[in-house]
């Protein structure tokens, strides 16, 4: 579907503190957070660079299993700045990097697909998802001139704390309604697990 430059990387490296357990390896309804995730980036095409936490070979082995390839980040107690920056090393050759959270259950491939297209029109764009009229975070399509900044971010910064440096000209964010539900604690896996759907293709 897209050139080799947009390289992926699947951040599952969160400590996942309020949920108690590991996030990527979690059922939901027949598969886990991380088949899902995977099986939503299928269409974007070419090889996924997943972050994931030291000492966690069963996650380790199901990122392979899945044809993925492990990146190993040793700070992720130092916060997602850390995976962030992992994974731009792994994607150094890549023109633009799209980052996606293992935790969106309901992301479709759709929605997904429509990042990129819009990503493949003005590849320079930092493409992202819309949270508000003027605010937007991942998924998220970072373009080459931005890799600098994104290894500035410190602690728990997200990619979305660089929008409001990047102009309204060199930006474009794109709704994403299957984006909008993550997991994060016990009450919001349960509600999922009641109120699932298979997201659409």
């Amino acid at each position: 579907m897209v050139a080799p430059r947009l390289g992926i990387v699947l951040l599952a490296a969160g400590r996942a503190q309020r949920l108690g357990r590991c996030k990527p390896l979690v059922p939901l309804r027949g598969r886990t957070l991380l088949a899902g995730a995977l099986a939503a980036l299928a269409l974007v095409g070419g090889p996924v660079r997943v972050v994931v936490p030291p000492r966690s070979p069963r996650l380790r082995a199901a990122v392979r299993a899945a044809g993925a390839i492990p990146v190993t980040n040793p700070e992720r107690e130092r916060g997602l700045s850390t995976s962030i920056r992992r994974g731009l090393r792994a994607s150094r050759e890549a023109g633009a990097v799209l980052f996606v959270p293992v935790d969106l259950p309901a992301l479709e491939r759709r929605e997904l697909a429509r990042l990129v297209r819009c990503w493949q029109g003005a590849p320079r764009r930092l493409i992202a998802r819309r949270l508000g009229p003027d605010s937007g975070g991942i998924p998220l399509i970072l373009p080459r001139w931005l890799f600098g900044r994104a290894r500035t971010l410190r602690a728990d910064q997200g990619l979305k704390a660089l929008l409001p440096a990047v102009g309204v000209a060199e930006r474009r964010l794109i709704a994403l309604p299957s984006a909008a539900a993550d997991l994060d604690t016990p009450a919001e896996l349960a509600r999922a697990r009641r109120c699932w759907r298979p997201p659409a293709r």
